[in-house]
């Protein structure tokens, strides 16, 4: 097995080798097409495997050269190729957002100058054949709380909490901002299960799909509103939001 270096020294503990393994992922995820990252290392320190979500055209191949590429330029570490495991997922995104850590429980998602926007709560109600979902988000003293409408089949039902999500976050919004639910995939990968959304957002002329993941650690529901906040974080900056005498708890601008 190969050592990693940095500045010829080997990274020779526990606490070391997670941070070395934190700042790897991050520079792996500024690699073209690539939504995921995970290092595993063993006892030892040493690099036993890197698992990879990507998307777009280019072959598994490339991306794990590009791997390779980047470890070796940045630390000297030569990965072999049967190391590195590409999943290809193609969900017609035109954007590749920067991933964070998978947020806690009720942990504020996005920022509003010094305000966040909050999951605060949400519901199922379902029948044999329907299913009423409902989010509650927060900013600062206000609550927007969206619904959607649905069958109640086991894969309808995270597509109505995301739907719900982004009803929720257009209330918040100005009218000609529009948010639309794409697609939504759970998955395996790197061991743990995942969530992924396609978003498409629409604000005046400029239209962008996106996509947002989040790691299921305890409840899908709740991850699938943070994969579905976690879409919207590269067009954050350039939300309208509604002053606060303009806001509306009950008006809509997602279809």
């Amino acid at each position: 097995m190969h050592h990693f270096f940095s500045t010829a020294e080997a990274i020779v503990n526990e606490n070391q080798g997670h941070l070395w393994r934190q700042q790897a992922e991050k520079l792996l995820l500024s690699l073209r097409d690539v939504l995921q990252v995970s290092i595993s290392l063993n006892q030892d320190d040493e690099v036993t495997a890197i698992d990879v979500l990507a998307e777009g055209k280019r072959q598994d191949r490339q991306i794990a050269r590009d791997v390779r590429s980047a470890l070796k330029a940045e630390y000297r570490l030569e990965i072999d190729y049967d190391r590195i495991q590409v999943v290809h997922r193609e969900v017609g995104v035109e954007e590749t957002l920067d991933l964070e850590e998978t947020p806690s429980q009720n942990e504020a998602l996005l920022s509003v100058d010094n305000d966040r926007i909050a999951f605060d709560e949400v519901t199922v109600n379902a029948s044999k054949l329907a299913a009423v979902v409902r989010v509650r988000l927060l900013l600062a003293d206000r609550a927007a709380q969206g619904e959607a409408l649905g069958s109640s089949s086991k894969r309808e039902i995270p597509r109505l909490v995301a739907r719900a999500t982004l009803d929720a976050m257009a209330r918040f919004l100005q009218q000609e901002t529009r948010l639309e639910l794409m697609d939504l995939e759970t998955m395996r990968f790197a061991g743990e299960d995942m969530v992924l959304v396609g978003v498409r957002f629409l604000q005046g002329r400029e239209e962008k799909s996106l996509t947002g993941s989040c790691v299921v650690e305890r409840d899908l529901h709740q991850s699938v509103v943070y994969a579905t906040l976690h879409a919207l974080n590269r067009v954050f900056g350039r939300l309208e939001f509604r002053e606060p005498v303009e806001f509306e708890l009950h008006a809509s601008a997602v279809s």
